[in-house]
């Protein structure tokens, strides 16, 4: 199959609902997995073996400051050192794609929140770093042709 450009992704179409509130001023969204390993000597092996044992899910978010209602409820919760335990839900689209994909993520945990950053002629941008316990592809991308 040939590749048509017109079919590569543009992540402007991208949704983002945290907690089942959808956040329009989301401007990136990234969550990945790495896999937890360790090392398993071999006689006569000069290389290092490694066996997988679990994995680590870690992401980022971010907005285009329109309101204080995030950062308040991330900051609030850290100060009180309470967990959100919150379930973020990304969607990627586009209207030339093959369709959609949308990945949940559970047990998310905010790992910082930024109170204050401006500087004057700048849009003011939050980031939000976070861990995650679960993860589910809701939709998946298919090519059809």
């Amino acid at each position: 199959m040939a590749f048509d450009p017109k079919r590569a992704i543009n992540g402007k179409w991208g949704e983002l609902w945290i907690d089942n509130e959808k956040y329009n001023n989301v401007t990136e969204c990234q969550g990945k997995v790495k896999s937890d390993k360790v090392d398993v000597p071999m006689c006569g092996k000069p290389g290092k073996p490694k066996k997988n044992t679990g994995w680590e899910g870690n992401g980022t978010v971010k907005f285009t400051k329109i309101d204080s209602k995030l950062v308040k409820k991330v900051a609030t919760a850290i100060k009180n050192s309470t967990s959100l335990n919150s379930t973020i839900i990304s969607k990627l689209s586009d209207p030339d794609a093959y369709g959609f994909e949308s990945v949940a993520y559970y047990g998310v945990e905010f790992d910082e929140a930024t109170i204050t950053d401006w500087a004057t002629g700048k849009i003011v941008e939050e980031s939000y770093p976070f861990t995650f316990t679960d993860f589910d592809f809701i939709n998946e991308i298919t090519i059809t042709d």
